[in-house]
Formats: structure tokens, sequence, C-alpha cells
């Protein structure tokens, strides 16, 4: 039977990336401190209810759209104080595997530089890379 050949990785290189992931997991706070609560799972969940299909661009368009599992942000928020944090033409139903393609373009995760989604005059969303908008111009829901 064949075997996999040995994978030989630096300690230190790994060590490294290790206390790097538990730096920023502790900086970025437990679920609940983000504001996903007990409050935020009763929503979600009747959100879920009245929104049962993905709602993302592609199953928006295919003749098989994935049923929702998770309540996307459409404009990311800061935690539960910011306004559009519950405001709820600010909220999607997604499946989880839409929902992890959005979060890894825009947050810049699998080798992904970070994206800003920002909200034209218009109300439409344009992505791009380090975008910098005054405040001013940002409709915010």
């Amino acid at each position: 039977m064949p075997m996999k050949a040995p994978t030989h990785r630096d300690p230190n290189v790994t060590r490294g990336l290790a206390a790097t992931r538990r730096a920023h997991d502790h900086a970025r706070g437990t679920a609940a401190q983000r504001g996903y609560d007990g409050k935020w799972r009763v929503y979600s969940k009747s959100f879920l209810q009245r929104h049962p299909w993905c709602q993302c661009d592609r199953c928006k368009v295919s003749s098989t759209p994935l049923p929702a599992q998770h309540v996307d942000h459409i404009i990311a928020v800061n935690g539960p104080r910011d306004p559009l944090f519950w405001r709820e033409s600010n909220h999607r139903a997604m499946a989880h595997a839409c929902h992890s393609r959005k979060t890894a373009i825009h947050d810049g995760g699998f080798g992904n530089a970070p994206r800003a989604i920002v909200a034209q005059p218009g109300g439409k969303q344009v992505s791009g890379r380090y975008v910098s908008v005054h405040p001013n111009y940002l409709t915010r829901g």
C-alpha cells in the first residue's frame, strides 16, 4: 500500500503561526462578546424561517438555490451597538458555503487581500481592495 511522504516543517515557523492565530483570536473576542448571543440566535432563527433560501448573488440566479444556514450582515458591523447590527435591511440569508466564500473574499481569507464593501450614494454596493471613502458618502441602511 502506498505511503504518504513525510511532511517536514520548520518548528519555529509553525510555532510562530500558532502564536499569531492565538493572539488574533484573543483580540477578536468570543461570539457572545461580539454580539452573537442568545438574542441574536433567536432573531437569526426567526429570520431564517422567513428566508429559507440563500440570497447570495449566485443562488439568486441559480435554478437550485441552497438552503440558508447563516444570517449575513451585508455591510460589516462593529458589534451590537453599531446601528446596522440589528437593521433587517442589512441582513440576508446565506448557505454555509456561500457565507464562507463571502467571508474569505471580503475578510482576506485563503491568502486574499481584505476588501471593503462600500455603499455608494445611489445604494449600489461596490467591492474593492482597500477602499477608502469619506464617511459622508456612505449609505448605512
